[in-house]
């Protein structure tokens, strides 16, 4: 494929591939059994307990779920850049992640992509912007973050549930809107007796 894709297309083809394969299998993951245990013990341990659940076995598999992930992501970072080092993961980074997750909406996996996507494709349009406008360096090292502050207001104020949450409830209305109103039954006849 060298011919076809460049050096930084296919790192971002095979990276790609592995983000929304991770995903599928994280959906697949939290569906199943494992996920309703989860959500039972994330929610109420003892009523997972009483319920038979082993709670000390789910907690320790979402663990390993997580730096899984964790490390997949750590993966794809080294084959992007080359490097894995620890002063690559910054405090402002690990801000960033956190305000896309809020972005993107909170305990939804699809919520953490849309998040990831606005964190990326804001910055770069920030940056864009700061180029067309030609501002000087300072102001267009400065302005993404702004961008990106302003989005998450503007999201979080108009729809709390994110991203994610506001697409749900969209689709829910034109899902009510599509289907038409279930005929009303016919009034039943009672009879009283004498």
């Amino acid at each position: 494929l060298s011919g076809l894709l460049t050096d930084n297309q296919w790192k971002a083809l095979v990276v790609w591939l592995t983000v929304l394969t991770a995903l599928v299998v994280l959906a697949t993951l939290s569906r199943g059994r494992l996920g309703r245990r989860m959500r039972a013990v994330r929610d109420d341990e003892s009523a997972a307990a009483m319920a038979g659940i082993p709670v000390g076995r789910t907690r320790v598999t979402a663990f390993v779920v997580s730096a899984g992930c964790a490390s997949l992501a750590g993966a794809c970072e080294a084959y992007l850049l080359g490097t894995a080092t620890p002063s690559s993961f910054s405090l402002a980074l690990s801000l960033s992640l956190l305000a896309a997750l809020v972005l993107g909406g909170l305990g939804s996996l699809w919520g953490a992509l849309w998040g990831a996507l606005a964190l990326v494709y804001l910055e770069a349009a920030g940056r864009e912007l700061a180029d067309l406008l030609g501002l000087g360096s300072s102001v267009a090292d400065n302005l993404p973050p702004v961008f990106f502050g302003v989005m998450l207001v503007v999201i979080v104020t108009a729809w709390p549930t994110g991203v994610h949450g506001a697409l749900r409830r969209l689709g829910g209305l034109s899902a009510r809107q599509r289907t038409p109103n279930p005929p009303s039954d016919p009034p039943s006849i009672t009879t009283t007796g004498a």
